[in-house]
């Protein structure tokens, strides 16, 4: 079930990222994150989480355990049982924050714009973590490398 969740969460990013931007780039005002019902806690500009330690430990092992197998490690695919845990590997384009309801942060995406009169949902790519900087095509480019069908 987890693995579904994450399929769904991944295509949702994705299909608001490649939606048709019909919005005039000077109508557009970029805000942090998303929030479906109530204000955002975090303001721009803030590191982390506040439930976040950030002098936890580095490195290490993870492991988890399931019951049942997988057959394959692509979580874009519609058939198949994905791995536990790919979606560990991955970064998203909005992060949900576990201390607010129904609240997404930028990630991978600094921040997107939510035009009033368009369901388009443009997203900015301005930072990226470890020095490498995350393209308007990159998700893109992704999604089509990852579903194309092999010959």
């Amino acid at each position: 079930m987890a693995a579904s969740w994450s399929k769904i969460g991944v295509l949702v990013a994705l299909v608001g990222a490649l939606a048709p931007v019909t919005v005039a780039a000077q109508d557009q005002q970029f805000q942090i994150g998303s929030s479906v019902i109530s204000e955002m806690k975090y303001k721009p500009g803030f590191t982390r989480f506040d439930y976040v330690n950030p002098d936890a430990p580095k490195g290490g092992d993870l492991r988890l355990s399931s019951s049942g197998t997988f057959d394959t490690f692509n979580p874009l695919l519609a058939k198949g049982q994905t791995a536990v845990g790919l979606s560990l590997v991955y970064d998203t384009l909005l992060k949900p924050a576990d201390d607010e309801l129904l609240v997404s942060y930028g990630l991978l995406a600094e921040g997107l714009s939510i035009h009033p009169t368009s369901r388009a949902r443009p997203f900015a790519f301005a930072r990226k973590r470890n020095g490498l900087m995350a393209s308007r095509s990159r998700p893109k480019t992704s999604f089509s490398a990852s579903t194309r069908p092999r010959s």
